[in-house]
C-alpha cells in the first residue's frame, strides 16, 4: 500500500492512539460480509463427485484388453 492508502485507512479505521483497526477493515472489504445476497455474489460453487462403479472409460479399456489378446 502506498503512503497515501494507509493515510485513507487510518482515517476511517484509526484509532487515537495511531493504531489502525485491521478486523473492520477486513470485514469491510470482504464483499460477502454482511451482504443479504450472498449466493448472488458467491463465486466458488461446491460441486461433488461421487463414484458409482465402472466408468466408460473403464469398459473402454476392457474391450481393447480383449482386442488385443485375441491378436
Amino acid at each position: 500500500m502506498s503512503d497515501e492508502e494507509t493515510d485513507a485507512v487510518a482515517k476511517v479505521y484509526g484509532t487515537p492512539e495511531g493504531e489502525i483497526k485491521y478486523l473492520d477493515f477486513i470485514k469491510a472489504a470482504s464483499p460477502l460480509e454482511g451482504n443479504p445476497v450472498k449466493e448472488a455474489v458467491k463465486t466458488y460453487v461446491e460441486k461433488f463427485f461421487e463414484f458409482k462403479g465402472e466408468t466408460e472409460l473403464d469398459s473402454l479399456l476392457r474391450k481393447i484388453k480383449i482386442i488385443v489378446k485375441k491378436d
